[in-house]
């Protein structure tokens, strides 16, 4: 069975630049020597941009640590600010807790990243 840090997220997810909350928990646990993480955004009502940005630098900093971060149920409002955000391609976002923290089993997907069609005009 996979193995994962499971932190839970809950209310307004407006992350402050002098003290990320979620970077900070996730800096103790990488220093540590964890690397794994299941953030649940179940209980977020609503995500600032600099919340996003917070899951940004988490997943950069578990990347360089060869870890993974990935998503569980977020809500719609909150899946609606991930997908306009074009990062429904970089995170790994789960319904089912179980499901995801056995997924931690399998390798990390490749990066492909995914062709997107340019407007010029």
């Amino acid at each position: 069975m996979g193995a994962a840090n499971v932190i839970e997220v809950t209310g307004r997810f407006i992350s402050d630049d002098n003290n990320d909350e979620l970077n900070n928990i996730i800096n103790k646990y990488v220093s540590s020597g964890e690397k794994n993480f299941l953030i649940d955004l179940s209980g977020v009502t609503f995500i600032s941009s600099t919340g996003v940005g917070s899951l940004i630098q988490a997943l950069r900093l578990i990347q360089r640590e060869e870890g993974q971060l990935k998503l569980l149920n977020p809500s719609q409002c909150v899946r609606q600010i991930i997908a306009i955000s074009k990062l429904d391609d970089i995170f790994e976002i789960y319904t089912d807790e179980q499901t995801a923290i056995m997924s931690f089993d399998q390798p990390p997907k490749e990066d492909s990243p995914k062709k997107r069609k340019k407007k010029t005009e």
